[in-house]
């Protein structure tokens, strides 16, 4: 099996166990590891500056063909 075919679920248990560099990182490197990543990523999101807030709407409208609503990855949402 290529890493590139593990299948979604284990991808989000590594995601949990990475910085946030790592996980940006692993979300660029093959469409198949995008989305794990990015529901890594979105789970609890901090904004504690405007360019927080512009990261996550450029990643909403990277993906605006893909029928994934990143919404539902949020579990907590804090704005200082």
């Amino acid at each position: 099996m290529r890493y590139s075919d593990l299948p979604f679920e284990i991808l989000t248990k590594i995601a949990d166990n990475l910085s946030k560099r790592a996980k940006l990182s692993c979300a660029l490197t093959c469409k198949g590891w995008r989305y794990a990543f990015q529901k890594a990523l979105c789970r609890d999101k901090r904004f504690v500056s405007y360019d927080d807030a512009l990261t996550l709407t450029k990643i909403i409208k990277g993906s605006k063909n893909v029928p994934t609503l990143h919404s539902i990855w949020v579990h907590s949402l804090h704005i200082s």
